[in-house]
C-alpha cells in the first residue's frame, strides 16, 4: 500500500511531462506555420506586383534580393535570358520529400521480421511514420511547399508563376473513407495556352483568349487546379488569377479542394463550365480561332495538294490521305524543315471544312495553310495535324490572321517553352 502514493505521483508527473511535450509541439507547430504563412504572403505580394513586359529584370532582382537562402538563379543566366526561383517550405515537408531512408528502414524491418508489405499495414516503419504525420496534421501542421518564379527575356520580365502544395487529409467522396492527398494550386504564365490540349483550341480561349483556368483529367493522389496566362494578359486578370488563400497554411480545418485554395479563379472556372461545354459542341473555324491557332500551334506551313485518296475505317466511316508539297514555313523551331513532299492523314471533318460546295475532294493544286500539333515534320512517319481547323484555305485574310497570332507568341521561331 505504501507504494501507491509513489505510483500516483509518478503517473501524474509522466502525464504532466507528456502534456507539456504535446503543448510545446503544438505551439512550435503553430508558430512555424504562421511564420511560413507570413513569408508566403510576402512572396505572393511581390510576385503580384511584377507586371509582365513592363517590369525590368533589374527591378525584379531588387524585389527578390532579400530571399538569400531560398532563392536559386537558373543557369545559364545572361543578359538575354534568365530566371529566379524562390522556394519556401516547412521542416515536415522537407522531411517527407527527402526521407527515402524511411522506405529503406521499412524494407529492412520487413526483411528481418519476414513480413510482406501490403495494404493491411505490414509496412511497419512507414505505417508508424504516417500515423505521426497524421498526428502532426491533427495539431494544425500543414506540410507545405510554396514556389515562385520569374523569367526574363532581353532585360524585361516575360514570365512569372506561383504555386502552393499542401499535404492534407479528407473525403473527396462524402461516402468514402478519408485519405491523404496533396492539394495543389498553380498559376503561371505561358507563351501558349495549349499545354493540356496541344491539338485543339480550347473553347475557354474564346471567352478570354489571354488566360485559361482548369484542372487535369486525372491527378493520382492529388487535387489540382491551375490557371495560365500569356504575357499579354491584362494585369488585373493576372492579379485575380494569382490570388491564393494562404490561410490554408494555418487554418485548423484543412483546405480540401481547389475552391479553398484558389477561390477567385475557381469560382470563375465553375461559373464558366456550362458555356465552355456548349462551345465544345459547336466550335467553328472562325477568324478568332484561326488567329488563336497562329499563337498556339507549334508548327505551321503552307502547302499545295498534289494528290488525294480516300480510305474507309472498318465501320465504313471515311478518312483521307492528302499528298502535300510544302512551300513555306510560317512557324517552326530552328531545327525543323518543312520543305519537300509528305502524305498527311486527314479526318473527314477537316476535309469537309475546305471543300467547295458540291465538291467531293480538294482541287489538286489548291494551296492551304497546314496547322500541326507536334513540333517536327521529320521526327516520325506521320505528321500530326491538330484536331480541328487543321487545313485552312490560303488567302490574304487567313494568312493575316495566322501571322497576327504568331506575332503574339514570343517563343515563335525558337525552342522555347510552351
Amino acid at each position: 500500500m505504501a507504494r501507491l502514493p509513489f505510483i500516483r505521483k509518478a503517473i501524474v508527473r509522466l502525464a504532466v511531462i507528456f502534456a507539456s511535450i504535446v503543448l510545446l509541439a503544438l505551439v512550435a507547430t503553430r508558430v512555424q506555420q504562421w511564420l511560413l504563412r507570413r513569408d508566403a504572403e510576402r512572396l505572393l505580394s511581390e510576385v503580384q506586383a511584377i507586371e509582365l513586359r513592363q517590369t525590368t529584370w533589374g527591378e525584379a532582382q531588387q524585389i527578390f534580393q532579400h530571399w538569400t537562402t531560398q532563392r536559386e538563379v537558373e543557369e545559364p543566366c545572361d543578359e538575354r535570358k534568365c530566371a529566379i526561383q524562390v522556394t519556401l517550405n516547412n521542416f515536415v515537408f522537407r522531411f517527407i520529400a527527402r526521407a527515402t531512408w524511411v522506405e529503406k528502414v521499412d524494407g529492412y524491418l520487413r526483411y528481418r521480421l519476414k513480413l510482406s508489405g501490403d495494404s493491411n499495414g505490414n509496412d511497419i516503419f512507414m505505417h508508424s511514420m504516417m500515423n505521426l504525420l497524421r498526428a502532426y496534421m491533427w495539431m494544425g501542421g500543414r506540410p507545405t511547399l510554396i514556389r515562385a518564379e520569374v523569367g526574363m527575356r532581353d532585360g524585361v520580365v516575360w514570365s512569372k508563376g506561383f504555386s502552393v502544395r499542401i499535404e492534407t487529409r479528407g473525403r473527396v467522396d462524402p461516402e468514402g473513407p478519408p485519405y491523404d492527398y496533396s492539394l495543389i494550386g498553380s498559376s503561371g504564365s505561358a507563351a501558349r495556352l495549349g499545354k493540356y490540349d496541344p491539338n485543339s483550341i480550347h473553347p475557354a480561349l474564346l471567352l478570354h483568349r489571354e488566360y485559361m483556368i482548369g484542372r487535369p483529367d486525372g491527378c493520382h493522389g492529388c487535387v489540382l487546379g491551375w490557371s495560365m496566362f500569356t504575357p499579354y494578359a491584362d494585369h488585373a486578370d493576372v492579379r485575380r488569377l494569382t490570388e491564393f488563400n494562404l490561410a490554408c497554411v494555418t487554418d485548423w480545418h484543412p483546405c480540401r479542394d481547389q475552391g479553398d485554395l484558389m477561390p477567385a479563379a475557381w469560382q470563375q472556372y465553375v461559373a464558366e463550365a456550362p458555356r465552355v461545354q456548349a462551345l465544345w459542341e459547336k466550335q467553328s473555324c472562325s477568324s478568332e480561332v484561326i488567329e488563336l491557332l497562329g499563337r498556339e500551334a507549334p508548327l505551321i506551313a503552307t502547302g499545295e495538294v498534289i494528290a488525294y485518296r480516300k480510305q474507309l475505317y472498318s465501320n465504313g466511316s471515311p478518312y483521307y490521305f492528302a499528298k502535300v508539297h510544302f512551300l513555306e514555313p510560317l512557324k517552326r523551331a530552328p531545327d525543323q524543315s518543312v520543305n519537300g513532299i509528305r502524305e498527311l492523314k486527314v479526318s473527314n471533318e477537316t476535309i469537309q471544312f475546305v471543300l467547295a460546295d458540291g465538291a467531293t475532294h480538294p482541287e489538286l493544286g489548291a494551296r492551304f495553310i497546314f496547322v500541326f500539333g507536334n513540333r517536327s515534320l521529320i521526327s516520325g512517319p506521320e505528321p500530326e495535324l491538330v484536331d480541328r481547323c487543321a487545313i485552312i484555305p490560303k488567302n490574304e485574310s487567313n494568312l493575316s490572321l495566322i501571322k497576327r497570332g504568331i506575332a503574339r507568341d514570343p517563343y515563335a521561331g525558337d525552342a522555347g517553352p510552351r
